[in-house]
């Protein structure tokens, strides 16, 4: 369980870098993680070992503390002793709060260059006007990038050292929402409606087209061999009375 919420605040950092890079990639400052272009492959490979080893590395380290020190001394994580996590506040301040406050620094400056990079291309594209429409939409696009980066953990860290209702209860439906806030920013678009109105329509279409079918089967009918032989003795049985009656007037006389 730990691993797990260390990892998220290293993807939310992988995000954030991402998003930075795909903003700004007109600053002549950059992060020299790996200059790729066109391996999205291999960036995601990077991304992926830095978002699960880093947190493994931590994990490890805890763990070789918890079977290496002495279980009372408080430099021991204690995992599961008051809580399901790391139970000592020196392991908790080493492990987890100061790698988290980095991470966040980290995204919140990020955050920042990407919003002022924002900023300056709504400028140059004249973007940014009075009109409440557009600075709707600024907003918005800031609001996703707060959501995504996960800022809102830096309300956490205020609720859980101040104990006052007033930072807790928000803090906590934050949270709740934040998988809510997620799914709107990356699901929500006029794009991803287009496309389901659009195969909504498609799969009626289908129907449709399949019920056409079905009718129009209903309506052709097997011939009938039966009446067919039937039809087709009596046309011969005609011919053949015909051709005896003549046969009959022909030569009789003889």
């Amino acid at each position: 369980m730990f691993d797990l919420i260390i990892a998220a605040f290293f993807w939310m950092n992988v995000l954030a870098y991402d998003v930075y890079k795909t903003f700004s990639r007109a600053l002549k400052f950059k992060i020299s993680i790996i200059k790729l272009k066109g391996a999205e492959n291999t960036k995601f490979l990077v991304y992926s070992l830095y978002g699960w080893l880093m947190p493994a590395l931590i994990v490890i380290s805890t763990l070789i503390l918890q079977f290496n020190i002495p279980y009372d001394s408080p430099y021991n994580p204690a995992y599961g002793q008051v809580t399901c996590g790391i139970s000592h506040f020196a392991p908790i301040l080493i492990f987890f709060f100061i790698p988290v406050t980095i991470i966040l620094t980290v995204n919140v400056c990020l955050f920042t260059v990407t919003a002022l990079k924002l900023k300056r291309c709504a400028e140059e594209t004249r973007f940014a006007t009075r009109s409440k429409a557009k600075v709707t939409d600024r907003l918005a696009i800031y609001m996703k990038l707060l959501t995504m980066l996960g800022i809102t953990w830096i309300f956490w860290f205020i609720a859980l050292f101040s104990q006052t209702p007033v930072f807790t209860y928000p803090t906590i439906i934050l949270h709740g929402l934040n998988g809510a806030f997620i799914f709107v920013s990356f699901t929500v678009k006029r794009n991803v409606y287009r496309l389901v109105v659009s195969r909504i329509k498609h799969l009626r279409g289908n129907r449709r087209i399949d019920t056409t079918i079905r009718r129009l089967n209903t309506q052709i009918k097997t011939p009938n061999i039966a009446a067919i032989n039937r039809s087709l003795y009596s046309k011969s049985e005609t011919q053949f009375t015909l051709f005896n009656d003549v046969f009959r007037d022909r030569y009789s006389s003889v």
